[in-house]
């Protein structure tokens, strides 16, 4: 199938999980692949997509002035940032090690987890 046919709005992602389905679909295999199939629907809560519950959000809106942007709700969705995901950050940060990288290469390592806070609007005042 030719992607650049489809909408934009309408593409799905093949990899929507960094957990693979690693069984191939056989004679002999239905049921352990209907598990895993199951089981990533339901571990990546795509179960209202499949019965129609969830609303399928497209990429873009118009706005009012009638320019078209991104689609605030979608903003909304993808930028809130997670307790988990910033405490993590904020240990990388403490447990950062300089080991054999140079200066340079130890400073923008931390300077990556430093500006990820901060996009996540949890910036660290002192490690």
């Amino acid at each position: 199938m030719d992607l650049s046919s489809i909408p934009i709005a309408n593409q799905v992602t093949p990899s929507f999980t960094n957990k693979k389905i690693s069984v191939c679909l056989n004679d002999h295999n239905f049921l352990l692949r209907k598990q895993q199939v199951l089981f990533t629907i339901h571990g990546n809560d795509f179960e209202g997509f499949l019965d129609g519950t969830e609303v399928i959000r497209t990429r873009f809106v118009i706005s009012a002035t009638g320019e078209t942007v991104v689609n605030p709700e979608l903003c909304r969705l993808f930028s809130t940032s997670t307790t988990t995901k910033v405490m993590h950050l904020h240990f990388q940060l403490r447990a950062m090690k300089k080991a054999d990288l140079s200066m340079c290469d130890y400073i923008i390592k931390i300077k990556k987890v430093y500006d990820t806070l901060a996009a996540c609007g949890n910036a660290a005042t002192e490690v």
